[in-house]
């Protein structure tokens, strides 16, 4: 499954031997204006400036909904007719701040944030919240419940079953337009997709699209997952897609316990870890944009999750792919692990994979 590092290093070499490409538009990217306000980004080795082709590269972000008006993107999206089967698009922010945040640690470009990759262009696919036939109701409210809500409708068996029966259904679609929305998103041109989703089930949907998309030199993206347990969740595990862990500011594992209101237990949040990691990167408290319809404070820095860490990674891929579009998945793939950080144990390690990504380094191994 993986490479012996001798043979890793052979491929760079070789790979890198037409990567220098001319281009009719560039632009010089000040990244270190920003490093106050995002310290992520030195975290990460990225550097002060870049020059980066205008190569209109596309980028897919997979998500329930996105804000299409905010002002850190809404010049870099492309229009798309996508829409999930059996599933609705409330304009709320369980449905809308999650993809703007990823969105905008892509390809930000704004007075206030820069993404990773600020010179690709994005291609929103959103799948929507499912909508299962006969259970509209719970459908329309579900994702707004309290943990004190779920509490009492365990004690409550007619409520309990109908519920559980609308989240089988509500899981059936969500696969569904996940791959379908994988799916439309290779055809429609993008080079890399952000996939901060993840799943445990090893669904049939998902698989043959996620080799569709790398059968087509697409490269994949995904979070391992948010419950700190060992075993990362797919679409991360498949080998065609780069699983992608979290740390804290601290280059730190990412673990917290929770004491949420109504809930006797503490509440485990952090990095899923184990067999298939690949690399890690930030995953809290990150600078990301919040949708306009919801707050005039649309920049946050609350909150942590692979999800988070996911974007920058895909940001690097872009980013790679962007110099050199002839590399292939695997060699984009290798370029990370290489230009990692080695956290912890020597080599890969299960929390870490090959360690933190570090941008400078990676864009460096492409110049030798």
């Amino acid at each position: 499954m993986r490479l012996l590092r001798i043979v890793i290093i052979s491929m760079l070499l070789l790979a890198c031997v037409t990567l220098h490409h001319t281009w009719s538009g560039e632009r010089l990217y000040n990244y270190g204006k920003y490093f106050a306000n995002q310290p992520y980004l030195q975290q990460i080795g990225m550097p002060s400036q870049l020059k980066l082709p205008e190569t209109g590269l596309i980028v897919a972000v997979i998500d329930i909904g996105m804000d299409l008006s905010h002002p850190a993107y809404k010049n870099k999206l492309i229009e798309n007719d996508f829409r999930g089967e059996s599933a609705i698009y409330p304009e709320d922010e369980a449905c809308l701040a999650h993809g703007t945040a990823v969105a905008s640690l892509i390809a930000a470009e704004s007075r206030e944030m820069i993404g990773i990759a600020p010179n690709v262009k994005l291609l929103p696919v959103c799948i929507g919240v499912p909508n299962p036939k006969g259970y509209e109701d719970i459908a329309t409210t579900y994702y707004k419940m309290e943990p004190k809500d779920f509490i009492k409708l365990a004690h409550d068996p007619d409520k309990l079953k109908r519920f559980k029966e609308f989240a089988e259904a509500r899981k059936k679609i969500i696969l569904k337009n996940c791959a379908n929305a994988i799916r439309y998103a290779v055809d429609h041109g993008a080079k890399v997709i952000n996939m901060s989703f993840t799943t445990l089930q090893d669904t049939q949907y998902i698989a043959d699209a996620v080799r569709y998309a790398a059968s087509r030199g697409v490269v994949l993206v995904a979070g391992t997952g948010n419950s700190g347990n060992e075993g990362i969740g797919y679409p991360a595990k498949f080998k065609e897609v780069i699983a992608v862990g979290g740390v804290d500011e601290n280059d730190v594992w990412w673990y917290e316990e929770k004491q949420l209101e109504g809930i006797p237990i503490p509440i485990r949040q952090g990095s899923n870890y184990g067999e298939g990691i690949d690399v890690v990167a930030p995953c809290c408290n990150l600078l990301h944009a919040f949708p306009t319809q919801l707050s005039d404070t649309i920049y946050q820095t609350t909150g942590c999750g692979t999800s988070l860490a996911t974007p920058l990674v895909t940001g690097l891929a872009a980013l790679i792919l962007s110099l050199n579009p002839t590399l292939s998945v695997e060699e984009v793939k290798q370029l990370i692990i290489m230009g990692c950080d080695d956290l912890d144990d020597t080599g890969w390690d299960k929390k870490y994979g090959y360690g933190r990504i570090n941008v400078g380094k990676t864009l460096t191994l492409m110049k030798k």
